[in-house]
């Protein structure tokens, strides 16, 4: 039995589903109805995605690698030599998300073993800053042709690339409730369950085959950022 963690693909939310655990001894819990197990079992959890995206030379960002579910159990990243023996969930510290990231672009071994990234939610105050784009952002536009500059010196220039799994910023409360999991888990013992992810997003267009912006345009497959339009 497991614990899972899931997200739907229309309300952009990620659900932990925990598969039951009843103990052998004492009174097992019953229910009425598939509801009421469907609520014991899940537990929804808030986050933003990172989502696919198309420019004409083809796609950056992250998504599903194909178009089915992703499963895996939830670990905490600890440090930048950690090793995977399984493919897991990562729920990483936002100060050390560059450092994740780093590590899944410069060691394959590791980054097979990545099936998602939970990013936990942190006050700003306390962060020492954090920037998906580079330390000078579009660099290839600007009138001269010196790019040392560091317009952003907390750029990482993750954003550009392509990761092909899902990853989420949790809101604050959902990194409690992650952070409690990762803390049964690290508890656990063989007979009892583990808190697993699962990932029901796609977060790509919605036809097979197209990987850039004119291919999604041409078969209208493109999905709009911000929320769909009736006009």
């Amino acid at each position: 039995m497991s614990n899972r963690v899931a997200l739907p693909s229309l309300l952009l939310r990620l659900l932990v589903l925990p598969f039951l655990h009843i103990p052998v001894t004492g009174q097992a819990k019953t229910f009425e109805s598939v509801p009421d197990l469907q609520k014991a079992m899940y537990h929804i959890i808030d986050g933003y995605p990172c989502v696919r995206l198309l420019n004409v030379s083809g796609e950056i960002g992250c998504s599903n690698p194909g178009r089915g579910k992703v499963v895996a159990p939830i670990v905490k990243f600890k440090n930048a030599d950690g090793q995977l023996s399984q493919p897991s969930t990562l729920l990483v510290a936002g100060d050390e998300m560059q450092n994740l990231f780093l590590r899944i672009s410069n060691d394959q071994d590791f980054a097979q073993n990545v099936a998602g990234v939970l990013v936990e939610s942190k006050d700003v105050s306390q962060s020492s800053g954090f920037s998906p784009v580079g330390k000078f952002p579009q660099a290839e536009f600007a009138p001269y042709k010196k790019h040392n500059f560091e317009w952003n010196p907390v750029g990482s220039g993750i954003m550009g690339n392509r990761y092909n799994f899902p990853v989420f910023l949790l809101s604050k409360n959902s990194t409690l409730s992650l952070q409690e999991f990762i803390t049964k888990n690290g508890r656990r013992n063989k007979a009892e369950p583990i808190a697993v992810a699962e990932f029901d997003l796609v977060m790509q267009t919605t036809t097979v085959g197209t990987h850039d912006s004119e291919s999604c345009l041409r078969q209208r497959s493109c999905l709009p950022l911000g929320g769909y339009s009736e006009q």
